[in-house]
């Protein structure tokens, strides 16, 4: 290889290199507002340290305005981190154990199954984004963004087949 070669794929790599890190910034500057508290939520749990937590709760807005982890703890002695978000989808779920699980070995999962009744019509755009746009990029958030989309797809709601708008919001 010569020596004009090299300099051109190291140059390559530092371009390849500052375009990563370009994308996961601005990957989480355009994501939605209004998920704002979902995503604070997503980044405390990222923020706690490797197998803390006892347990997790899933669903939606029920399991995140009505969840007491305090009260929870003080009664039971375990630690439940709240992972609701408001209008979680039920498919959602799996993919978010898969992603606590990365990092945390909890004992117990609570699941919200109000969801659970409620079809492909109910799934809104705002509610999986309040998800999946708290999520880090990661094999799990591309699986939820696939299994949530291909779920809702054949409903009568807002959601369209425009996947790269939910791996890159800024899109």
């Amino acid at each position: 290889m010569s020596k004009a070669s090299r300099n051109n794929l190291i140059r390559c790599l530092i371009f390849l290199l500052i375009l990563g890190i370009a994308f996961l910034y601005l990957n989480q500057v355009f994501s939605i507002a209004e998920s704002e508290e979902s995503k604070q939520n997503f980044n405390q749990f990222y923020s706690e340290k490797e197998n803390t937590i006892d347990g997790f709760y899933f669903g939606s807005s029920n399991a995140n305005r009505y969840w007491s982890a305090p009260l929870a703890y003080h009664e039971t002695g375990m630690t439940v981190y709240n992972m609701g978000t408001s209008g979680q989808p039920f498919v959602v779920v799996k993919s978010l154990m898969k992603e606590v699980e990365k990092t945390q070995n909890p004992d117990l999962f609570i699941v919200e199954l109000r969801w659970l009744n409620r079809g492909c019509d109910r799934v809104s755009e705002g509610g999986l984004r309040k998800v999946t746009d708290s999520m880090r990029f990661s094999k799990e958030r591309i699986e939820c963004i696939d299994e949530s989309i291909d779920f809702a797809l054949p409903g009568d709601n807002d959601i369209v087949d425009d996947r790269t708008s939910y791996y890159v919001p800024f899109f």
